[in-house]
């Protein structure tokens, strides 16, 4: 009697067992199933092109900038450092700066011809996101420097006219490089704005008359670059790569193991993740995608409320991607990780094998994008006081002068949702914005973000 009763004891454990198996194999791709469903009904782009459209051929700037490229000279370090001095407002022999600028000319002849186009397409999208290259955003940054150190070279002589058209090509860069949304574009477009702030700076403390046609040139420009929508089509974008990518590893069956099975860790030692072996493939890459497109698609409503953006939900956001991605167990050069790559996703600085111009710390992204929209405000703000002095002869008191025959409105610090700060004196004024600390340091904290005009 008690033979049958164990045995069907045992058999009924087997198929509770069995069923607990199966429901852990099916459950992400349940999840995943879930995931993109959701994606379906909010809408969201779930193809490249949808949100980086194609333009035609003759209205693409890249070509143009690639034959700059070209032409760009193989310049020395100690070339590249009397550069960054002259740049920086330390003294250096004006004819050296003079001398290396004029072999750059043909280079940036060319990228301002570039710039007057509306596009600039760098990219041509494949699901194999580690073949993608982004060589280019080296060229442009490079370019961009070059026409800093020549509009200061430019105001040194007095042609503040040709100054500005090096401020002007700038503005435009930043507008091309924001219709790629990826991480490296929203770095370059941020470092573009602290370079036109500079060749501002160094005009409104020569005081020198700007023509009324490029102020308003330059205001419509700097007025283009939309920040909280760049950072939309960011996480947009990083949803439609993660879904590409998947797919991809799962027609690869080989490399996606080879890329589940070795891992790093902070000092980049390499250790072998046994959780490739063990556990099915499809169903660990479902796992780590469905981690991936719930990361985000919490940073996209983030993006999405936009500015101030709310930096303690960051902190709830990363705490989670910390607790589901360490599932598991390390022991010396092994280790049993099952959501390991999608950890190497979110935090790709720690871990190390990505390309930054894709994979990118989203919060320095989010700090990044907040700092640039703040050089976009304080570029607007200083280019409304000059209008005020050219007209009147002196600077306002306070930024609420200025409205609403300069601005429409004091522009609010994206940080902290109050007005920019500003501050004039005998020597010149000062506006900032007060930064990732979130610490009114007075505009003079490292970071803070701020321009300072001396009168001379």
């Amino acid at each position: 009697m008690k033979r049958p009763i164990l045995v069907t004891l045992a058999v009924l454990a087997l198929v509770v067992a069995g069923y607990c198996l199966w429901r852990a194999f099916r459950a992400p791709f349940d999840a995943l199933e879930r995931e993109l469903q959701a994606l379906k009904e909010a809408g969201e782009p779930l193809r490249y092109e949808d949100i980086v459209p194609p333009v035609p051929a003759n209205l693409n700037a890249a070509p143009i900038y690639r034959k700059a490229f070209g032409l760009l000279p193989n310049l020395s370090f100690n070339e590249l450092q009397v550069l960054d001095e002259f740049r920086d407002g330390r003294p250096v022999e004006v004819a050296r700066v003079r001398q290396i600028l004029k072999r750059c000319q043909p280079a940036l002849a060319l990228a301002k011809k570039a710039s007057k186009l509306p596009h600039a397409r760098w990219i041509k999208w494949q699901p194999d996101l580690f073949s993608i290259q982004f060589l280019h955003l080296l060229k442009l940054r490079e370019i961009a420097r070059l026409l800093v150190a020549d509009a200061l070279l430019r105001l040194h002589d007095g042609d503040v006219e040709g100054s500005m058209e090096n401020l002007i090509a700038l503005l435009r860069m930043a507008h091309q490089m924001s219709e790629e949304p990826f991480a490296g574009n929203l770095a370059l477009t941020g470092l573009i704005f602290r370079l036109a702030n500079q060749i501002l700076q160094a005009a409104l403390s020569r005081q020198v008359k700007i023509s009324p046609a490029q102020i308003r040139q330059l205001q419509h420009l700097s007025s283009q670059w939309d920040g909280d929508q760049l950072l939309v089509r960011h996480h947009q974008l990083m949803l439609v790569a993660f879904i590409d990518l998947f797919d991809w590893l799962r027609a690869n069956p080989r490399l996606a193991r080879e890329v589940l099975l070795i891992r790093s860790e902070f000092d980049l030692t390499l250790f072998d993740n046994f959780a490739a072996w063990v556990l099915p493939l499809y169903s660990q890459l479902a796992s780590n995608e469905v981690i991936l497109l719930r990361y985000h698609r919490r940073l996209l409503s983030i993006a999405r409320k936009g500015e101030p953006y709310d930096w303690k939900q960051f902190e709830l956001i990363d705490r989670w991607a910390q607790r589901t991605t360490s599932y598991g167990f390390k022991f010396r050069r092994f280790a049993f990780l099952p959501l390991g790559l999608a950890r190497e996703f979110v935090y790709p600085y720690h871990f190390g094998f990505f390309h930054p111009a894709i994979f990118h710390d989203e919060y320095s992204l989010f700090c990044g994008i907040a700092a640039g929209k703040a050089c976009q405000r304080i570029f607007q703000v200083s280019l409304a006081l000059h209008m005020f002095w050219q007209e009147r002869d002196r600077y306002p008191e306070s930024l609420s002068v200025l409205v609403p025959q300069y601005l429409p409105a004091v522009p609010k610090d994206p940080f902290d949702g109050k007005p920019l700060r500003y501050r004039l004196d005998s020597n010149g004024f000062r506006i900032w914005s007060i930064g990732t600390d979130l610490k009114d340091n007075g505009g003079v904290h490292p970071d803070d973000v701020a321009l300072s005009v001396s009168f001379r």
